[in-house]
């Protein structure tokens, strides 16, 4: 598998903006009013979303990930199951 390093970039921040969308957040880190005491935009609320793999099409399958205040977290197989 051949790796480069700006398209695997774009595809994990595709990857986040599309749960900060989901989970009702501004896409974009620098947007939104989060602070570490829980007041702002969704703050302190742990939110679990799907993500579409592919831009734009729903068919393609989905990717669950956990939207943490500002931050984006994978979910690992156990924790779906």
């Amino acid at each position: 598998m051949k790796m480069n390093y700006a398209k695997d970039k774009k595809r994990v921040d595709y990857f986040e903006q599309a749960a900060r969308t989901s989970a009702g957040l501004p896409a974009k880190k620098e947007e939104s009013n989060v602070n570490s005491n829980g007041n702002g935009n969704g703050a302190g609320r742990r939110r679990k979303v799907k993500v579409p793999m592919v831009a734009g099409s729903e068919f393609s399958g989905q990717l669950e990930l956990i939207v943490d205040g500002e931050e984006v977290f994978i979910v690992s197989s156990r924790e779906s199951a």
